[in-house]
């Protein structure tokens, strides 16, 4: 059991150690240029200051869309049924009773001490 031990762990030495010399081999060699491009792609106030624009552009949007008005509407259907006894005929009734319900709401502002100016 032991030899199977030593046999593996030698064999694992000898892929990991041909996997060094294979990745030895193969580095890239880097220009100048090549340093300049990956520097500035991956630089991280650059990344910064592109999110920033681009939340900016979502606020100015957002402020521009608050002088609109809103409108938002809604719709709900109900059914009951039961049964009653007829007060006159002491018979029973049957009911149901259906109901639909609309609504349509809109609200704009007209002014709110300058803020949606100065916020675009």
């Amino acid at each position: 059991m032991k030899l199977y031990i030593i046999l593996a762990s030698f064999l694992v030495a000898q892929i990991s150690s041909a996997q060094e010399a294979d990745l030895i081999t193969t580095e890239k060699v880097w220009s100048l240029e090549d340093c300049i491009t990956y520097a500035i792609e991956n630089n991280i106030t650059v990344k910064d200051a592109t999110l920033n624009k681009n939340i900016s552009e979502v606020d100015y949007s957002k402020a521009k869309s608050a002088r609109l008005p809103d409108l938002f509407g809604s719709a709900s259907q109900g059914f009951s049924s039961g049964t009653t006894i007829d007060p006159i005929t002491s018979d029973y009734v049957s009911d149901e009773i259906h109901n639909t319900n609309l609504g349509i709401n809109s609200s704009m502002t007209l002014f709110k001490g300058n803020q949606l100016s100065n916020q675009i």
